[in-house]
């Protein structure tokens, strides 16, 4: 339990100096996975299996390993929940179901998702969680199109997933984890 107090610790902090002199208006909202999420939960991709598209949507979640991470978040095939997944350990892992968790929640006119490549940010990024070591995580998302290997289905998606900058790649979690060096950044404008 110290670990994950000293996680959100670091991630109010390190949030906290990321904002400083320029405020911001993204919040973040705690879900159970159960019910609607916010009218203005931040979409950062869908996933298009045969002919329906389902939005996902942006949130973070405690690390097991330590740390705060971005992760996705959609619903499940039965519409029942919502499943909420991420890339743990430097981008590795498995997309485990995660249970509870905020999600990113601002006017959708303020969200813009801003190209980069190679672990650069864009300017105005906003962290979206912390490393085990205290290092900013931000909200990221890239294009992927392949073949779901349970059933064979072609998804067309653009997946939310982790930027760790010095990894230099966007690491997306969905049937496995997969590495992508030009991606778009989570910007909020606050004009």
């Amino acid at each position: 339990m110290l670990l994950r107090e000293v996680a959100l610790l670091l991630l109010l902090v390190t949030t906290a100096k990321a904002s400083l002199g320029s405020a911001t208006s993204l919040r973040w909202e705690l879900f159970t996975g159960d019910g609607n999420l916010p009218n203005d939960a931040v979409v950062g991709g869908y996933q298009k299996v045969n002919n329906a598209i389902k939005p996902h949507y942006i949130a973070r979640a405690f690390n097991p390993d330590g740390g705060v991470i971005p992760i996705a978040v959609c619903k499940s095939s039965d519409d029942r929940r919502w499943l909420g997944w991420g890339a743990w350990n430097d981008g590795e892992g498995s997309a485990a179901s995660i249970q509870q968790y905020e999600v990113a929640c601002v006017d959708k006119l303020k969200v813009r998702w801003v190209p980069a490549v190679a672990g650069n940010l864009p300017d105005g990024a906003v962290p979206a969680g912390v490393d085990a070591k205290g290092q900013n995580l931000y909200a990221c998302r890239s294009f992927d199109s392949s073949l779901n290997p349970k059933d064979r289905n072609h998804f067309m998606m653009m997946t939310p997933g982790v930027l760790l900058p010095y990894s230099g790649a966007c690491k997306v979690n969905f049937f496995g984890v997969k590495s992508f060096s030009t991606y778009e950044v989570l910007v909020v404008v606050d004009d």
